[in-house]
């Protein structure tokens, strides 16, 4: 299975070295690995956490239930007006990621949390 999802990162045309990045984080992070809607998602214990994206002008990722995570800094955006749990964190460097890593780290816990709890 992951040489399935190294050829997926391996084949990214737009923000290769961000996806790349954010992949080492989401599975240090102990969270599992899967395709769904044709996208990279990560899940802790069958339940989906975050959702990797890229777009024109960034990429990030997704989050299913955004809206019950702790975001003491703020990274977190609604990803449009009609959206009620779902939030996104954006980036557009690798050095961003770097530099928001701890509290990238900070949400993603809260979502295992989230996850853990059964929420």
């Amino acid at each position: 299975m992951a040489e399935r999802f190294d050829l997926h990162f391996e084949k990214a045309k737009t923000w290769p070295n961000e996806r790349r990045r954010l992949r080492e984080i989401l599975l240090d992070m102990g969270l599992s690995e899967e395709l769904k809607w044709r996208k990279p998602c990560y899940t802790y214990d069958g339940g989906n956490i975050a959702i990797m994206f890229a777009m024109k002008n960034t990429c990030g990722l997704g989050f299913f239930k955004g809206a019950l995570l702790d975001d003491p800094t703020g990274m977190l955006v609604v990803p449009g007006e009609n959206s009620h749990a779902a939030r996104q964190v954006r980036f557009t460097s690798v050095a961003e990621i770097n530099a928001r890593e701890e509290a990238l780290r900070a949400i993603l816990q809260s979502g295992i949390e989230v996850q853990k709890a059964g929420l």
